[in-house]
């Protein structure tokens, strides 16, 4: 949806109307979340299986398929998000909300950000299994 669809939609709809569009926006909001959560998952596990075996070309392709679709993800729920809490600050207007509105900019703000640096921590341990790897292989 553009801005301009939510924005026509927004202006001609009743407040129990945007209640629901707005915990619409924050169901698929979730869903992302669970959705990254997933692929940062697999990535690990996968990587800590066979991540030492793979070749340069190979983890570079893991990863930079990794770091998209994490990004998409991450990318997606604050758009969604940020979507809602529009919408509930349009249709909250008058009613005290504010507060509520800005603890939740705050908690969605550092849920993203952990969520960042979990992705570049997650490519840190693809590399530090791989560096494992090799010193076993010296070693030995």
């Amino acid at each position: 949806m553009t801005a301009s669809v939510i924005e026509e939609t927004v202006m001609d709809a009743s407040r129990v109307e945007l209640l629901s569009l707005a915990n619409e926006f924050n169901s698929l909001g979730a869903t992302f979340f669970a959705m990254y959560i997933t692929v940062v998952s697999g990535y690990l596990i996968s990587t800590y299986l066979v991540g030492a075996q793979l070749t340069r070309r190979q983890l570079i392709l893991v990863n930079s398929l990794f770091s998209l679709s994490a990004l998409y993800f991450l990318w997606s729920m604050m758009s969604m998000w940020v979507a809602a809490l529009g919408i509930y600050q349009r249709a909250g207007q008058g009613d005290g909300w504010t507060l509520n509105i800005c603890l939740t900019y705050g908690f969605n703000t550092l849920l993203s950000i952990s969520m960042l640096v979990g992705i570049f921590a997650s490519l840190q341990f693809t590399q530090d299994i791989r560096r494992r790897e090799r010193e076993r292989e010296n070693q030995g």
